[in-house]
């Protein structure tokens, strides 16, 4: 298999790419495809193109992704240099996701005809892997860069602004978000679940109740309360943090609130 820096370049040689791929080396293939992907992300296309070839590579992605994180489950801190070096590769593969589809994005907000009707998915892409991004540092038990919390308030805020956030995304599963308000309701509850401290099996369970639980959670932006109820917890858009008691943060039209009677 060539391992030849831009062996992808479109859907078709993709496809060829990922059939030569040999997973029985998992740090052979997480390495080879991390490298490809950032090779692909810095090559010059369309954005229907990089589209397409993200979109090819998301399942083999996903894969390698959890086998590879199964390394990391349960480490006690600090991890050992190898284990940080496995790290650093998780969450460059996620990022390299966010970067390609934001390219997509930017092609879509340029005008690109062919995918003038691809905001809704190519927005709720780039909150999935943000997302997932964040879970990865939440699960290991490290701290992540403010700039991962502007990343992803930015984008919901971007898919507020352009009727996004409850556009249903096709193909979406019982344990995917079906489209950006899911996903970025679901990011803020991983965060304040503490995620470092669960067992494997109980990862699993927290994803299947933070994915229905968000899926009857709404983002407002001012709320109500009767008598007795607790106050909801906001995030603010324009911050680097994550939900935070309402009356702790200061009222701006970026506020958000969380309605949802499962979090009073």
């Amino acid at each position: 298999m060539s391992s030849k820096p831009g062996a992808i370049q479109d859907a078709s040689g993709c496809e060829q790419w990922l059939g030569q791929l040999q997973l029985t080396n998992l740090q052979l293939a997480h390495s080879l495809l991390l490298n490809q992907f950032n090779e692909f992300n810095r090559f010059p296309t369309t954005g229907l193109n990089r589209f397409e070839v993200l979109e090819q590579l998301r399942e083999t992605v996903d894969h390698i992704q959890q086998d590879y994180a199964k390394k990391l489950i349960g480490r006690p801190l600090p991890l050992s240099k190898p284990e940080l070096v496995f790290f650093a590769s998780i969450t460059q593969m996620w990022q390299a996701m966010v970067l390609g589809y934001q390219r997509c994005l930017q092609s879509q907000m340029s005008g690109e005809k062919q995918l003038v009707l691809s905001g809704a998915i190519l927005c709720q892409r780039c909150l999935l892997y943000s997302g997932l991004e964040i879970f990865e540092y939440l699960r290991t038990g490290y701290e992540f860069d403010n700039k991962l919390w502007h990343q992803l308030h930015e984008l919901y805020a971007f898919a507020e602004q352009n009727n996004f956030q409850t556009t249903t995304i096709d193909g979406a599963t019982n344990t995917t978000p079906k489209n950006c308000r899911e996903i970025y309701v679901k990011t803020l509850l991983a965060c304040a679940a503490h995620p470092a401290e669960l067992t494997r099996t109980q990862l699993k369970l927290l994803d299947g109740w933070l994915t229905q639980w968000c899926s009857v959670t709404s983002v407002e932006q001012s709320y109500s309360i009767s008598t007795g109820d607790a106050r909801p917890l906001a995030a603010d858009l324009s911050s680097t943090c994550g939900l935070q008691p309402v009356q702790r943060i200061t009222h701006t039209e970026t506020m958000r609130h969380l309605d949802d009677d499962l979090l009073k």
